[in-house]
């Protein structure tokens, strides 16, 4: 239980997805391969922890 008043929570998620969608823009407008490393490390992250959870290893 955090106590905060439900309109912080709410702008502070929509600053923090603005925040996000905007540094993920400017790596796709400028052709970035940082852009394909970041995914293919989130997406790497999922399997490993998706394979930790099917041997209950977590």
């Amino acid at each position: 239980d955090i106590h905060a008043s439900l309109p912080i929570l709410i702008v502070g998620t929509l600053v923090m997805l603005l925040v996000i969608v905007g540094f993920i823009y400017s790596l796709w407008s400028q052709g970035s391969r940082a852009l394909i490393w970041i995914i293919g490390a989130i997406l790497l992250s999922l399997i490993v922890a998706m394979v930790m959870k099917r041997n209950k290893t977590v």
